[in-house]
């Protein structure tokens, strides 16, 4: 190496270089202006040679267009080095020529060469919680950066000394693409020309300590099939969408309701997500469902911005979820905001110390210690969380999103003892900074996309869940009826002899029916994993008992107030459950033809009780009511295995005809004839001065419209 060239190298930086443990390669490597020209440094372990090629600033790389500079071997390691004259190295354009030790020649351009995709604005925004498109600069995207073809790479890693990009395309080696830290933050970043979609990689994360390891993208927007472990460069934005995406009004221009019936389903049911777009519009159409709801991503959190590579690719979500949107349906993603599972190359310890949990080990570890919570206090953190419910919004093209369990967030000692768990400034245990984040969380999505709809699973009865964030409440739309659902399960899992004794389970969920905007569950794990688990867990001797009980159940939950969430249990191949799709569809029809169903879900005027005591008999009779006085339908159920024929008070004089009878032989009951309509009498009953005398047959759900 000449001496003037030598004097010029910066030997404890190159020694950062050559041990990767630097955080600054940029700027050692690539092109800098000196008094002397402009400096060209680069690092390639175990080649013969390195030249540089100078472009014409146009990028025109023909013969005869360029010069070539051969680079001194400034150490035996592999850090080459040359002079070039000019004053202005961001204006260098230029590659490397490689010759391996075997001869062989290939270009490489210089990844130094391009400035950070990261801006100051990013981390400003960033770093207070408010950047909701920051899955646009962190991750891997997809370019043409500067007229090269590329990707670039970023992460968040407070803590390590040095992060390298490590693939298939730099054989995983992690001295090859060292990232560079910007400016004073956080983040570290990389373009690496030449890689494009479908490349594997992951960062290489080494801690001050020395010790090395490799994490998984946290923004990845793909996962490698059958390991949560790799990343894949992919750009769901290339999706082509062909099908219009549906827009539902959350209530009229009078403040009415709307009906909303949602089909739940498990993507494991159907295979692949390809399979289920070729099956499932058409059935949730047929169904009268207007909405469904799976879990697109693992459901371990460790990659949320990455659909499950069980059941395919970016596009083939996108594929599923326009094929809904064509057949008029809403998507709503199951979305996990609470935890994530410790999994080797996950979020856990990214950088070899707590980041996405909690720092304080009382408030970082779920019960089990087999997940840990997300540190909400950290800006950070609770952006990449808000700005993955944005993506799945705006990318994805999401309606809505339902969450898992809240309250494990919302509570600092949830299954916890009181030695376990930490307690917030005023001594409390509610985890102030989770409720924070809920309502930022519901206010920018709100705000931003008006017609989106959030869900959320909370079992710990917190109060205000849904309601405007303004009002001191946490922002949702809706909040999943576990309560009832689970007092009914429980009262329907009662032989008929004994429920006369359990008659409050029936009741008492009205007490506070109107407290929040509700959605009744009846979910996958509910079921279990086909029709069959459910109906062993029905009573009755017979087969045709147990799925009279079911038929009721599953009627009782659709005819209850609040919009509703539903699962048969079945998969693509399950016909065990004919009778009981057949009764659903045809209630999903009654409900959205019957303003008495949806407009007053919410209000108390839109439910009445005309005989709920009646616990010898096991019935309940009851009213919904719409907007209008004579939009109403009549309800009698009765939970007993005999049937009663009784008189019942109504609201005004008439005639009252049968429009649905869960024992109907279409769905497999026993109720083959057709009611003709019953007329009231001036008989008092209940406390009214009409009624009229019904049958209700044991186990069986029936339905009366009004007719003047």
């Amino acid at each position: 190496m000449n001496k003037k060239l030598y004097k010029m190298m910066n030997w404890p930086e190159i020694e950062s270089v050559i041990y990767s443990d630097g955080d600054r390669p940029d700027s050692l490597l690539g092109a800098h202006d000196t008094a002397a020209g402009i400096l060209i440094q680069a690092f390639f372990p175990d080649v013969a040679q390195v030249t540089v090629v100078l472009e014409k600033q146009d990028g025109n790389d023909q013969e005869g267009a360029k010069a070539r500079i051969t680079m001194e071997l400034a150490d035996d390691d592999g850090f080459y080095a040359c002079l070039v004259p000019g004053k202005k190295a961001d204006e260098l354009r230029y590659h490397y020529e490689i010759t391996a030790n075997d001869g062989s020649v290939k270009t490489v351009q210089d990844s130094y060469r391009f400035p950070s995709y990261y801006r100051e604005e990013d981390e400003k925004s960033f770093s207070l919680g408010v950047h909701y498109e920051i899955y646009e600069r962190l991750g891997a995207h997809p370019m043409k950066y500067e007229g090269v073809e590329g990707t670039w790479f970023a992460t968040l890693a407070p803590d390590a000394a040095r992060v390298s990009v490590v693939g298939d395309f730099n054989g995983w080696n992690g001295r090859a693409h060292q990232m560079s830290r910007f400016e004073d933050t956080n983040i570290f970043g990389i373009f690496i020309p030449g890689v494009g979609a479908g490349a594997s990689y992951q960062f290489e994360i080494k801690a001050r300590s020395g010790h090395t390891v490799r994490r998984s993208d946290p923004f990845a927007f793909e996962v490698l099939e059958g390991t949560a472990c790799e990343s894949v460069v992919a750009s769901p934005e290339a999706y082509t969408w062909r099908g219009k995406k549906p827009v539902i009004k959350k209530t009229t221009d009078e403040g009415h309701e709307l009906p909303l019936s949602v089909y739940e389903f498990d993507p494991a049911s159907f295979g692949t997500f390809r399979k289920a777009a070729e099956i499932l519009p058409k059935y949730v159409t047929e169904m009268g469902f207007n909405a469904v709801t799976f879990r697109p991503s693992g459901e371990e959190a460790n990659s949320p911005y990455a659909p499950d590579s069980r059941f395919g690719k970016p596009t083939d979500l996108c594929r599923l979820v326009d094929a809904f949107h064509k057949a008029g349906i809403l998507v709503f993603f199951k979305w996990n905001p609470v935890s994530f599972a410790k999994v080797r190359d996950g979020l856990s310890y990214y950088d070899m110390k707590t980041l996405f949990e909690y720092e304080d080990p009382l408030k970082r570890d779920t019960a089990d210690e087999k997940r840990s919570y997300f540190d909400l206090a950290d800006k950070r953190i609770s952006d990449y969380l808000i700005a993955n419910a944005m993506f799945l919004a705006k990318v994805y093209r999401a309606d809505g999103l339902v969450t898992d369990d809240i309250a494990q967030m919302l509570y600092l000692d949830y299954g916890k003892t009181d030695v376990q768990h930490a307690v917030n400034m005023y001594g409390g245990t509610e985890n102030l900074e989770a409720v924070e984040f809920l309502h930022h969380l519901n206010s920018i999505l709100h705000k931003t996309v008006p017609e989106f709809i959030t869900i959320a699973k909370e079992t710990a009865r917190w109060p205000g869940v849904t309601g405007g964030p303004d009002d001191n409440h946490l922002g949702f739309d809706y909040k999943l009826h576990t309560a009832y659902r689970d007092a009914l399960v429980e009262y329907m899992n009662t032989d008929p002899l004994f429920r006369q004794g359990r008659h409050e389970l029936l009741l008492e969920d009205m007490v506070y029916q109107y407290t929040e905007r509700f959605m009744l569950p009846f979910l996958s794990k509910d079921c279990g994993p086909a029709a069959a688990s459910i109906l062993s867990r029905m009573p009755g001797a017979s087969e045709d008992e147990k799925k009279a009980e079911l038929r009721l159940l599953l009627s009782t939950i659709m005819v209850h107030p609040g919009a509703r969430i539903l699962n048969l249990g079945e998969t693509a191949a399950d016909t065990e459950i004919t009778g009981m799709r057949a009764m659903v569809s045809a209630l999903n029809a009654l409900y959205k033809q019957n303003p008495a169903f949806y407009e007053n879900d919410s209000h108390p005027d839109g439910f009445e009780w005309i005989r709920q005591m009646a616990n010898e008999q096991n019935v309940l009779c009851f009213l919904r009511k719409g907007s209008h006085p004579a939009d109403f339908v009549l309800v009698l159920i009765n939970y007993s295995g005999t049937g009663w024929k009784t008189r019942v008070g109504v609201p005004y004089a008439g005639k009252y005809k049968k429009i649905f009878s869960s024992s109907a032989a279409a769905f497999g009951g026993k109720d083959g004839g057709t009611d003709e309509p019953v007329t009231a009498e001036s008989v008092e009953a209940d406390g009214r001065s009409h009624s009229c005398e019904f049958e209700i047959g044991p186990n069986s759900l029936s339905i009366y419209s009004y007719e003047n």
